[in-house]
C-alpha cells in the first residue's frame, strides 16, 4: 500500500511539473513560478521543484534567487545533487568565479561521470586557461557518454583547432553531422573551418546549409553576408540580411553589416539611414561611427568624417590602448584632412567596421530551429 501510495505521489509530482515546465517555456514566468511554489508548499524537499524554480529566475535575472535554490536543492534531495552543481558551475561561470564554477562541475562529474553538462563546463572553463590537453579528455570522455553531444563537439573542435589540429576537427564535425544533420551550429563549425582553409566557396556552401537549419542565428547570416561580399556579391548578402531582418526586425548586428554591405554596393544613403536608425535610440557601437565615417569620407565630407571618427574613440576610449595611432585624429597641430587621412591609415581595413577592432556584432548563438 505505501508502495502504491509513493507512485502515486510521484506521478502526480511529474505532472505537475511538466505543467510548470510549459508555462516557462512559454514565457509564462510568473504562472510558471507559482505553480512551482505550489509544488513546493506540498513537496518541500524537492529538488527538481527547487530546480525548475531556478531556472525560471534565472530567465528573469533573478541569479541570487536562483542561486539560493540551487543550494536547497543540493542540500535537501540528495537524488538532485548532481544536477543542483551543474546549476551552480554555471552560476558561479556567469559571475566569473571559475574557481567556484570548476569545483562545482569536478563535484558534478565525480558523483556521476556521464554528466555530460558538468563536463563540459569543466572543458569550458579549462579551455579559457589554455589547459587543452584535460579539456580534450573532458569532452572526449562527454562524447563517449553522449555521442551525438553537440555542445562537446563543437568546443573539442575548437580546443583541436587551437592545438593547430584542424584536420582532426573537421573529421569531428564532419561526422557529428552524420549523426546530428540539422544542426546550424555544427554546419556553422564546418563553414568556419573551411573558411580557414581558404576554401571560401564550400565554406559558403556550409553557411547556407547551416541559415537553412538556424534560419534565426544572426551569426549564421552575418558571417554567410560578409563572405558573400568578400566574393563580390553583395547583392546576395542585402538580399540575405533582408531577409533574415524580415524575421529579426530589431536585430543590430544584421542592421550594421546590411549598411556595410550596401556601402559596398555603393547605396550610402540607404546605408545612412540604416545606421542613423541604430543611433536614434542612443546606442553606442563604434562599428555604426566607423561605417558613418566611411560614408561621409566618399563623399569627400571631412569635417563630418572627423566627428564620427571621434565619435568612435569617445565612446571607446580603451582602443587607443591597443591603437595608439588613432589619436591623432584629436591633433589639433594637424589641419582636418590630415587628421583624417592619418586616422584612417592606423585603421587600415578596419575603417569598415570589421575585426577586432571594434566590439563583436554577434555573439549569441541560437540554434532557432536547428
Amino acid at each position: 500500500m505505501k508502495r502504491q501510495v509513493g507512485d502515486y505521489r510521484q506521478r502526480r509530482l511529474q505532472k505537475r511539473v511538466s505543467e510548470a515546465r510549459k508555462h516557462a517555456e512559454a514565457g509564462d514566468y510568473q504562472r510558471a513560478a507559482d505553480a512551482y511554489t505550489r509544488i513546493l508548499r506540498d513537496e518541500p524537499d524537492s529538488g527538481i521543484a527547487l530546480l525548475g524554480l531556478a531556472a525560471v529566475e534565472l530567465r528573469q535575472k533573478n541569479v541570487e534567487a536562483a542561486e539560493r535554490l540551487c543550494r536547497r536543492a543540493l542540500q535537501q534531495d540528495p537524488k538532485s545533487r548532481v544536477a543542483a552543481l551543474v546549476r551552480l558551475g554555471r552560476i558561479a561561470e556567469g559571475r566569473e568565479n571559475h574557481e567556484e564554477a570548476l569545483r562545482c562541475f569536478r563535484l558534478a562529474v565525480e558523483a556521476d561521470p556521464a554528466q555530460v553538462q558538468a563536463r563540459v563546463g569543466l572543458a569550458r572553463l579549462l579551455s579559457l586557461r589554455e589547459a587543452d590537453e584535460e579539456a580534450e579528455e573532458q569532452l572526449r570522455a562527454a562524447l563517449r557518454y553522449n555521442p551525438q553531444s553537440v555542445e562537446s563537439a563543437l568546443l573539442l573542435s575548437s580546443v583541436l583547432s587551437r592545438r593547430e589540429r584542424a584536420t582532426e576537427a573537421m573529421q569531428l564535425i564532419t561526422g557529428m553531422l552524420v549523426k546530428v544533420p540539422d544542426s546550424g551550429r555544427l554546419h556553422l563549425a564546418q563553414a568556419r573551418l573551411l573558411l580557414g582553409r581558404q576554401e571560401p566557396q564550400e565554406g559558403i556552401a556550409a553557411l547556407r546549409r547551416a541559415l537553412q537549419f538556424a534560419p534565426d542565428n544572426v551569426q549564421i547570416a552575418v558571417l554567410l553576408a560578409q563572405q558573400l561580399v568578400k566574393q563580390e556579391k553583395s547583392a546576395l548578402a542585402v538580399e540575405t540580411l533582408r531577409s533574415f531582418l524580415e524575421r529579426n526586425p530589431d536585430s543590430k548586428p544584421a542592421k550594421v553589416n546590411l549598411a556595410r554591405a550596401c556601402i559596398e554596393r555603393g547605396e550610402y544613403d540607404e546605408a545612412r539611414r540604416l545606421l542613423h536608425e541604430l543611433t536614434a535610440g542612443g546606442w553606442f557601437s563604434a562599428n555604426v561611427h566607423l561605417l558613418l565615417g566611411e560614408i561621409y569620407w566618399r563623399g569627400r565630407h571631412v569635417e563630418l568624417t572627423m566627428e564620427e571618427y571621434r565619435a568612435v574613440l569617445l565612446g571607446a576610449p580603451q582602443l587607443l590602448t591597443e591603437h595608439p595611432g588613432l589619436a591623432v585624429i584629436n591633433d589639433d597641430s594637424l589641419e582636418i584632412g590630415a587628421r583624417v587621412e592619418r586616422f584612417r591609415e592606423a585603421l587600415g581595413p578596419l575603417a569598415m567596421g570589421a575585426g577586432s577592432l571594434v566590439e563583436p556584432e554577434a555573439t549569441e548563438v541560437s540554434e532557432g530551429g536547428g
